[in-house]
This record gives structure tokens, sequence and C-alpha cells, in this order.
């Protein structure tokens, strides 16, 4: 998976929703099976690597703190955090606690999906 990742920031693409739904295994044959990176609805093509674009946020577990929290902009580095969270939760079978940050993000993106459909 890392390599797809890579890739695709070598074309100056974005994945931004990296989470373990969207890891799929050619094979149920573990030891012959290729590792698919799916669902690039969100992705967003960059002019640069370093350019940066607003936060889009679909899976909270997965996206980075400063996404969840409206801090700013971002670019590949968001694939990247993904990338660590699924490793995480595929090397210890548990999903990570962002410490404090959890409730306020998960407040912040309710509060955020009321307004967006006009609550």
């Amino acid at each position: 998976m890392a390599e797809g990742v890579k890739y695709l920031h070598g074309k100056n693409l974005v994945h931004r929703d990296i989470k373990p739904d969207n890891i799929l295994l050619s094979s149920a044959d573990l030891t012959t099976a290729t590792v698919k990176l799916a669902d690039f609805g969100l992705f967003k093509v960059l002019h640069s690597p370093d350019v940066t674009h607003p936060p889009i946020v679909d899976s909270t577990l997965y996206s980075v703190p400063e996404v969840l929290l409206l801090l700013g902009h971002y670019g590949c580095k968001v694939d990247v955090w993904s990338y660590g969270v699924v490793a995480f939760e595929l090397l210890t079978g548990t999903k990570p606690r962002h410490g404090g940050v959890e409730g306020e993000t998960e407040r912040r993106s309710t509060a955020r999906r009321r307004v967006s459909a006009g609550v």
C-alpha cells in the first residue's frame, strides 16, 4: 500500500480518504494477494506538492487533527497520517485514540455536518 500512496503523491495526487474500507485485496490468499487502494471520490490533483487545499473530511478517525479542527489547509501529508492510523490499527488490532483532540474533533465535525445540512 505504501508503494501505491508513493505513486499517487509522485503524480501530485492526494487520495484524502485512506481507511480500511478503501483497502482491497485481490485474493483471499494473503500469500499471493495484491493490495489495492480504492474509492477515489475525494482525491485531488495538486498542481504542486506544496499547494494546499481547504479541508474535506469523510472519515473522522483517519483524518489529520488539523483538518478535523478546521485549522488550515493541507496537501499530501493527510494521506501519510491516514496510512499511519491504518498501520496502527493493523498492528495492534485496535483503533487509536487521539487524546484530548478526539472529543473536540467529533464535536466540531458534528456541528459542521449540521450547518452543511441547514439544521
